[in-house]
């Protein structure tokens, strides 16, 4: 028989190793994209503060909402040490895509980039490469990709 020293010891290692491992990955329905995408936007502020009331009596964010639909949804866990990331793909409103674009290459706030950020653990319907012309914007932990015309879009954002 294991002396009961190692045997606690072999079991603290146990409950630590598997307490670091991240929880698998939710998903979030299509029907619910879009409350995480409008919750999304109106953090970015690029529509300014939000009220809690606009005059015809709904919010900043049920109007976002309305105006996108939802595709995918993917909530992955860090762990105990690391914040959620959230993925997400859905489509546009035209009229939502033609007042977003210019407010985001307009922000001085809004970094530009190039090229995705690299994302090891992107669920499998995240593009693995992008269209030319595909535009990527990042505020603080979140990234906005836009393709070079049409409404399909995608965000991630990583909540501490």
């Amino acid at each position: 028989m294991p002396h009961p020293r190692r045997l606690f010891a072999l079991v603290c290692f146990a409950l630590v190793a598997a307490s670091c491992s991240p929880p698998a990955p939710k998903i979030v329905a299509p029907a619910d994209v879009p409350h995480a995408v409008g919750l999304a936007l109106i953090d970015w502020r690029l529509f300014g503060l939000a009220p809690d009331k606009q005059p015809d009596g709904t919010s900043m964010h049920d109007t976002l909402a309305e105006a996108i639909e939802g595709i995918h949804g993917t909530i992955q866990g860090g762990g105990p040490f690391q914040g959620d990331t959230e993925w997400y793909e859905f489509d546009l409103s035209t009229g939502l895509e033609l007042e977003l674009r210019p407010r985001l290459e307009g922000s001085n706030a809004i970094a530009k980039l190039d090229a995705f950020p690299t994302r090891r653990s992107a669920p499998a319907w995240w593009p693995q490469e992008w269209s030319p012309g595909t535009r990527f914007y990042r505020l603080g932990n979140s990234v906005i990709v836009l393709q070079e015309a049409g409404t399909h879009a995608w965000l991630v954002r990583t909540r501490s």
